[in-house]
């Protein structure tokens, strides 16, 4: 697949914006610094002349970021080594760029190596952390003694009390889980399983967050906490619920995506989403080593036929 770059700028945002340093939550520096990449799909109505006319993005971009001002900052440390927000209006990352391939040739979508393609570079490897644009647009065998853990991202907004205003955009993820051992899964029966999830999920109430907070403060290191591909590889699995996420109403003028794919960067990081055609299915992406999948689908797909 070739992908030549037409166009590579910086958009800063449309008017001034508060100058400040924010702060990020003990949750944030539990995450990896890396970006969160996903790229949606688009048919070209058979009509429409201006279809992502890059211009008229540009100006979109450069009036959204008034508002989210912070997207248009740069990440930096204070005297501690601690990571914050610098508002400082630099922009965010705009590429224009055209690829020989054509939406047919992805099939289904299974390759994420592939879609990585339409990803902007960001070279991780730099301890500059503030050359980094904070916004860039373009199952398995197992011993039956061996404990699996399956780590739930919660969404904290609506079970913290009082409840974040719906337009807070820092991370408020907490981390659910779930432990069993292998043997016990594949000979309990399927409700068992759901049982042991469903219990996880309910204890994470306001008083469960709020001492999970107080824990994170206690620590003198937060980064030895930090989760990363060592923290959902096999035998453990993390399982995102995006579901209810409006991820098919990014209408940028020519009509609803016709297919969203995270690019999932870790082993054991699955994606449940809405499907594309907004009937109620569900689509799920999973990444794991070649040599697990066929199991994965046998397992699978026995559960959903009995």
């Amino acid at each position: 697949m070739e992908i030549n770059v037409k166009e590579s700028t910086i958009i800063r945002p449309a008017h001034e914006t508060p100058e400040q340093c924010l702060q990020i939550s003990d949750l944030d520096m539990l995450v990896p610094t890396v970006h969160a990449p996903g790229v949606y799909f688009y048919r070209r109505p058979s009509d429409s002349s201006n279809f992502f006319e890059a211009g008229l993005l540009k100006e979109a971009l450069n009036n959204v970021l008034v508002r989210f001002y912070p997207m248009a900052g740069r990440l930096g440390r204070d005297e501690n080594g601690v990571i914050h927000i610098q508002c400082n209006g630099e922009g965010a990352l705009f590429v224009v760029a055209e690829t020989s391939c054509v939406i047919d040739d992805f099939g289904e979508f299974e390759s994420g190596l592939k879609l990585l393609n339409f990803v902007p570079n960001v070279d991780y490897s730099s301890n500059d952390i503030s050359s980094y644009p904070l916004l860039l647009a373009q199952v398995r065998g197992l011993p039956d003694d061996q404990a699996s853990k399956l780590l739930i991202p919660i969404n904290g907004r609506s079970r913290l009390n009082p409840e974040l205003p719906s337009g807070y955009i820092g991370n408020v993820l907490f981390t659910g889980t779930s432990i069993a051992l292998s043997g016990d899964i594949l000979s309990e029966p399927l409700n068992f399983t759901a049982e042991r999830i469903h219990k996880a999920l309910m204890r994470m109430d306001d008083e469960y967050l709020k001492s999970a907070l107080a824990y994170l403060k206690q620590q003198p290191d937060l980064s030895v906490l930090k989760r990363g591909a060592h923290t959902f590889k096999c035998p453990n699995v993390n399982v995102s619920n995006l579901f209810h996420m409006p991820i098919y109403d990014a209408n940028f003028g020519s009509g609803r995506p016709l297919f969203f794919r995270p690019i999932v960067l870790f082993d054991g990081l699955t994606h449940i989403l809405p499907g594309p055609s907004n009937d109620g299915s569900l689509y799920l992406v999973t990444n794991l080593e070649t040599r697990y999948i066929p199991l994965f689908k046998k397992s699978f797909y026995e559960i959903f036929a009995s």
